[in-house]
């Protein structure tokens, strides 16, 4: 791999993670109506999160061993085919 590509999918992952970062920031202040300090709070947080990892109103879904959306789309279709 020439050096080029690399620093090719280096700058692809950098732009990945600043729109992931944006829209955090944009659902943060759309929902709860405050402008983070700095956007780079949400680079490994979810903006609707509590930042706890045993809150139950966040993830009682975990907590619990509730079946995510996904999972239960998944079901959905091995029992469709």
């Amino acid at each position: 791999m020439s050096r080029l590509d690399e620093k090719e999918k280096a700058a692809r992952r950098r732009s990945k993670d600043k729109a992931i970062i944006n829209t955090r920031a944009k659902i943060a202040k759309a929902l709860k109506g405050f402008v983070p300090d700095g956007k780079n709070r949400f680079n490994k947080q979810h903006a609707l999160g509590c930042g706890h990892a045993k809150c139950y109103l966040c993830h009682r879904d975990k907590l619990l061993k509730n079946k995510t959306l996904k999972e239960k789309r998944f079901e959905q279709k091995d029992k469709d085919a």
